[in-house]
């Protein structure tokens, strides 16, 4: 669907709101205008990148604050603040309404400054999830990531600085990681959470439609299971050229047990084996 414009908003009124502990989120796009390797977003919008026009984004967030009373607004999109002209169209209606409301949103490091997380603050951003993935600049240029650890630094520090909560991913096993990449990715997960950030450890998985799933041999990736319920990003299902599976596995559990992703219970499944 090419003008996302022309959905309805969710029929909210068909459910509880009451039984959901964030009720208010806003889906302002579909996709990401970026092209990680290892992330299925670009597959599941067809790899086609497309935003709601500002009006229908802020009418939804009027109908969520003003008619259901809504404190708290989740923005789902995989990088809002991709287009610093829709973020600032975004925080001047907080303002101008003076909306007593908390919002949070999913950003990048490199589509943020210190002018710009300001405005966000005051307009009630409270809390930024960032894609980190890497503290290896040589992993970060193969996924097509295409950011910089001193980029990581600087937001994570601006964030801190302006009261507003940071958390990010970083992911371990890629098909070009090595133990010198691992250990560049260990000392950046501790720089960050020093500088206040909150770190979520988990493994590459390469998730159908994903580069890494369609060039899996090209790059050395064996897969070892074919089982859908396998592929999270909770527990290793692969070896690469330079790591076992089990190689993976212990490194993933080994280190930063407070990282890692919440709610990945394996219960009685098996592991693959490496």
């Amino acid at each position: 669907i090419e003008d996302i414009d022309a959905l309805s908003f969710p029929k909210r009124d068909l459910v509880d709101l009451g039984r959901y502990s964030t009720p208010g989120t806003v889906m302002a796009s579909r996709g990401c205008p970026f092209k990680c390797r290892f992330c299925a977003a670009s597959a599941m919008s067809g790899g086609n990148y497309r935003m709601r026009s500002v009006p229908d984004i802020l009418a939804e967030v009027d109908y969520l604050v003003e008619d259901l009373k809504c404190t708290y607004i989740t923005f789902l999109d995989d990088t809002i603040t991709a287009f610093p002209k829709v973020t600032r169209s975004l925080c001047e209606h907080f303002l101008e309404k003076s909306y007593k409301v908390n919002w949070c949103c999913e950003s990048r490091v490199d589509v943020v400054d210190k002018e710009m997380l300001t405005l966000m603050n005051k307009a009630g951003c409270s809390f930024i999830q960032f894609g980190f993935e890497s503290g290896a600049p040589k992993i970060l240029e193969s996924m097509g990531k295409m950011i910089s650890p001193e980029q990581m630094e600087t937001s994570v520090k601006l964030c801190t600085e302006l009261g507003i909560k940071s958390t990010g991913n970083f992911l371990i096993g890629f098909p070009d990681e090595t133990k010198e990449t691992v250990n560049q990715t260990i000392t950046m997960v501790r720089k960050l959470i020093s500088l206040g950030a909150q770190i979520q450890l988990s493994v590459l998985t390469p998730f159908p439609g994903t580069y890494y799933y369609n060039h899996r041999e090209e790059l050395g990736i064996t897969l070892h299971t074919e089982d859908w319920d396998d592929f999270h990003i909770g527990y290793p299902i692969i070896s690469t050229p330079n790591f076992s599976c089990d190689e993976i596995r212990e490194i993933y559990f080994d280190h930063f047990p407070e990282t890692k992703v919440p709610g990945w219970n394996l219960g009685n499944r098996a592991v693959p084996q490496g």
